[in-house]
């Protein structure tokens, strides 16, 4: 797809994985029903076209191994439906505040950043916010896996989470920087290594742990309140 095409999906629609791979230089896929995604995608592999357009309404299923990728960084994944399954997402990934993920059946890899206001359900899986920069602006963690700052940068805007009381989710700085002056909020915590600047608050309310992992953790500044158990190795 090149130039500013729609095509709108309302009912039941999939991709097949095959070759050579689908490839959006420009357009906009909206999916107003269910999108079974299989294969392997390209949001912009041209550097001068600024990439397509994802937005997602209804669910979008990832089946695993199945991959959306940015080489030259234009794509964008808009989510204001949910999207669900498990794969890598290479484009600028906006979880808006009616948007849910869930990553089940292996990770969910996400890998240029993008923003947070809606659900994030480490359902029975872990998902890594590996690489860009994120805005968390609002909504929740959930499930029984971790959301993981694996290297990607995380501001707190503004809260996620319950403001006070038991929290839901689980949340991992597996060497990513948090920053900002929001509150996150989730019943597991979980410390590996990475930074915190600025005014941040990590609250957990459940059982949580710090790893002894290398690179080790820095607080450069921000806030770990711990309203539960914390086991620091």
């Amino acid at each position: 797809m090149s130039d500013t095409p729609t095509l709108r999906f309302t009912g039941n629609s999939n991709s097949v994985n095959d070759f050579p791979s689908f490839v959006m230089n420009g357009g906009t896929i909206q999916n107003d029903g269910t999108f079974n995604h299989d294969g392997n995608w390209n949001l912009d592999n041209d550097p001068f076209s600024g990439g397509g357009t994802i937005q997602n309404n209804g669910t979008w299923n990832l089946s695993s191994g199945s991959s959306i990728n940015n080489n030259s960084g234009g794509g964008v994944f808009v989510n204001a439906g949910i999207t669900t399954g498990s794969g890598s997402i290479g484009a600028t990934f906006n979880n808006l505040a009616t948007g849910v993920v869930n990553a089940t059946n292996g990770p969910l890899f996400f890998r240029n950043g993008g923003t947070q206001a809606g659900v994030l359900n480490a359902a029975s899986s872990d998902i890594f916010m590996e690489f860009g920069n994120w805005d968390f602006s609002g909504g929740s963690l959930d499930g029984t896996g971790f959301v993981r700052a694996f290297g990607g940068d995380i501001n707190l805007s503004d809260d996620v989470g319950a403001a006070s009381g038991p929290a839901t989710g689980g949340f991992s700085v597996n060497g990513g920087t948090i920053t900002g002056a929001g509150t996150l909020s989730v019943e597991r915590g979980e410390i590996r290594g990475g930074t915190m600047s600025g005014t941040p608050t990590l609250r957990f309310t459940g059982n949580s742990n710090s790893v002894d992992d290398f690179p080790s953790f820095a607080m450069n500044g921000g806030t770990i309140q711990n309203d539960g158990t914390f086991n620091h190795d």
